[in-house]
């Protein structure tokens, strides 16, 4: 039970940052966009030999999933998958580097945990992209600690 929790506690951190973990990648509304550098597919850093993967599309929505190593048991895909959060939810951005997300839908083992928890479901965080368009910042102050965090992702 501690060990859900904790696993628990970190994705929804991550859900309060609205970054990290499968997309939807299936046409190309998730291809770089010059008026929006954000836009696209970014890997956050390996946690337990997952990435979170995040996509943002151009029509102002995003999806947070798991990107599973290239190699891994079909099987343990398939288990880890069904523990793994689902999130979908919109954005928009301001000022230059100002985030703001709304999380819309939030599954984790198939159950609507968006219904069950007391959680905010918007937050604002700051972002910068790298002059390569490689590597994505976001800052944001933790919902539950107030503490200030930084994740970095790489595009995928």
């Amino acid at each position: 039970m501690k060990k859900f929790l904790s696993m628990l506690g970190f994705v929804l951190m991550l859900v309060c940052v609205s970054f990290a973990f499968t997309s939807c990648g299936d046409d190309d509304d998730d291809e770089l966009d010059p008026e929006n550098s954000i836009v696209g597919t970014w890997l956050s850093e390996e946690h337990e030999g997952f990435y979170g993967e995040t996509t943002f599309k151009k029509n102002g929505t995003f999806t947070i999933g798991v990107h599973f190593p290239d190699g891994l048991n079909e099987l343990v895909k398939s288990i880890a998958s069904m523990s793994m959060p689902a999130v979908e939810g919109t954005y928009s951005t301001s000022d230059g580097n100002k985030l703001h997300v709304t999380v819309t839908r939030y599954q984790l083992a198939g159950r609507d945990v968006m219904s069950e928890l007391q959680a905010p479901n918007q937050n604002d965080a700051t972002y910068s992209v790298s002059s390569d368009n490689k590597k994505l910042t976001i800052k944001f102050k933790d919902y539950y600690t107030g503490a200030d965090q930084t994740q970095v992702y790489t595009r995928r």
